[in-house]
């Protein structure tokens, strides 16, 4: 990982960059997702680069099946999202107020 450029190494390493670069040399077809940083942390060419939806790779709100939804509480409490019983920790709440995630499906597509 370079010093002046990590994102971009991290992302040609990543399976979104190595997908992007066999999709441009024409391995895999035109019409194949290969989503750039762009893509997730830029919509629109918004120059306002933010998380993708969701906080510390975790989507919220939870989803309504209950072993997924067991399995994210149980990321979102090791990273201190999420206190013991479930409840939102300050560390949540600073991140909204920060409005530095899309903590929804609403905020994702607007």
């Amino acid at each position: 990982m370079g010093f002046d450029h990590p994102q971009w190494e991290m992302y040609s390493s990543s399976k979104h960059g190595v997908r992007f670069l066999v999709k441009q040399n024409g391995t895999l077809p035109e019409n194949v997702a290969a989503p750039t940083c762009q893509t997730c942390h830029m919509q629109g060419g918004a120059h306002e680069v933010r998380t993708a939806w969701g906080f510390l790779a975790v989507r919220l709100p939870m989803p309504e099946d209950e072993v997924w939804a067991a399995d994210r509480a149980t990321i979102l409490q090791a990273l201190g999202v999420l206190d013991p019983e479930g409840n939102p920790t300050g560390r949540l709440e600073v991140v909204q107020a920060a409005d530095v995630a899309r903590l929804s499906q609403e905020h994702w597509e607007a």
